[in-house]
């Protein structure tokens, strides 16, 4: 029955493991519960017996002692009996149900609003970072949900304002996670309406983060959106937060957003072919790289690098020479000798990818076959942890770049086995970049599958069908 509940919430097999690993944790620990029994009704008909007898016998200053011992077992029995509900309610997939009784049990030993907010925020974050780290997804929707229930405990614009932030973060995890646009969207919401409670001038730096989480949801929604909006609106929201945080006075955060500008700067210069946004991207990672020093953040300056390198690629894509592309490869090598597979099997796995892109666009413009077969070698090593069932679009973003590499290796080698599994395999990425919502990189591989149609009949010697 669990894993039935489980089933239609979770489409994504290992984190479907994940979640029926936990409710069964759950599930014991609620029958063991049960099994161990209660009276409630049976102890308070025996306090109110006792309670009355000592008040004939004129034993107030006992009764009253007996009172209050009473309240507090009882007060102990309902605490339990609210987390008894809260395992029902996740064990039934029913985040908002677990919410609410997350509430109340909170606020039996809230001794003041004030008291009450600050414990349903640290409630929440607990939930947060464990669907965020672990890949729990009802932790998330738990934690959203909690997020509202919050938002409606505070009592003034500060309150109010740390609530939305909380909201809106959590539904960004969420979305990223899922690639669906409706949780993008209401993370955007949720950050505009924090910055109605938190203004500039009351509150600069919690305005200028959450400027930074704006711009940052901005960027995940216009990402997978074809336009450019959404990433026009991130430019300006990063913009607005280093009016704040500047560079003397927060050097870290300060790098940070130039980091995420210069993120959402080159996808406008990718989006319109524009040099002009791409030199500014490279500008803002070079700008970044000074304030974050490699031997004390290594993961860091290792994130800002591969960024540096994905400007540099983008521009060398729009040149005709191969300086910018040599130049991304070298900064891709750089990053990955501070992202090792063993500690961080995605970073490592997302910098193969984009090593293997810029390789491959090398191949293309070299002669002879070495830089493509590196090129097919590193998007294989990024399969071997991005996989379909893990992470279906970025399974799909390497596949069918893989595919596109293998087609020009397969063109100068004449493989037609080779072409034929690359258009299979690029059909495959096409299919799950659509279902994942991401139009733009299903429509750039569908755009190709006619091309590789035409080398897989002229290899086989077959008469071009298109």
């Amino acid at each position: 029955a669990i894993a039935r509940k489980i089933r239609p919430n979770v489409p994504d097999r290992e984190a479907a493991l994940r979640e029926l690993d936990r409710a069964a944790d759950i599930a014991a620990e609620l029958i063991a519960r049960g099994h161990a029994g209660s009276n409630v009704d049976a102890f308070v008909d025996g306090v109110l017996r006792r309670l009355a007898d000592l008040t004939d016998e004129g034993r107030l200053d006992e009764a009253k002692a007996e009172a209050d011992a009473a309240v507090d077992r009882a007060e102990a029995g309902l605490a339990q009996l609210l987390d008894a509900a809260v395992n029902q309610h996740l064990l039934a997939f029913d985040a908002e149900g677990a919410a609410l009784q997350i509430v109340r049990r909170l606020t039996l030993a809230a001794t003041d609003p004030s008291a009450l907010f600050d414990s349903l925020r640290r409630e929440q974050d607990a939930w947060y970072k464990r669907g965020r780290d672990e890949g729990l997804r009802l932790d998330l929707e738990v934690a959203i949900a909690l997020a509202r229930l919050t938002y409606r405990q505070g009592r003034d614009s500060n309150h109010r304002g740390m609530a939305l932030n909380d909201l809106g973060t959590a539904l960004g995890t969420l979305g990223a996670r899922e690639g669906i646009s409706v949780r993008r969207e209401a993370s955007v919401t949720a950050f505009r309406a924090a910055l109605d409670e938190w203004t500039h001038e009351r509150v600069p730096l919690d305005w200028a983060a959450t400027q930074m989480n704006l711009g940052n949801a901005l960027q995940l929604l216009g990402e997978r959106e074809s336009g450019t909006a959404r990433l026009e609106e991130a430019v300006t929201s990063y913009r607005s937060a280093l009016k704040v945080w500047t560079r003397e006075r927060m050097p870290l955060d300060w790098a940070a957003t130039q980091m995420n500008l210069g993120v959402a700067l080159r996808m406008l210069g990718v989006r319109g072919c524009d040099t002009a946004r791409l030199e500014e991207a490279v500008a803002a990672h070079r700008a970044a790289l000074e304030e974050i020093p490699r031997e004390r953040m290594p993961f860091d300056w290792a994130g800002v690098k591969l960024n540096l390198g994905n400007a540099l690629q983008a521009l060398g894509e729009l040149e005709s020479g191969t300086t910018r592309l040599e130049e991304a490869v070298l900064a891709y090598r750089a990053a990955l000798e501070e992202l090792p597979r063993s500690r961080v099997p995605l970073d490592w796995a997302g910098g193969q990818m984009n090593l293997a892109v810029a390789l491959a666009m090398l191949g293309e413009r070299q002669r002879g076959t070495a830089r493509l077969e590196e090129a097919v070698a590193a998007y294989r090593a990024s399969l071997e942890v991005r996989t379909r069932e893990h992470v279906p679009l970025d399974w799909a973003s390497a596949s069918g770049n893989q595919a596109l590499a293998m087609l020009a290796l397969a063109d100068r080698t004449g493989d037609t086995a080779s072409a034929s599994t690359a258009l299979a395999q690029l059909k495959q990425a096409a299919v799950e970049m659509r279902r994942g919502g991401h139009i733009p990189g299903a429509e750039t591989f569908e755009h190709r599958i006619p091309l590789a149609e035409a080398l897989v009949a002229r290899l086989s010697g077959s008469p071009d069908k298109g």
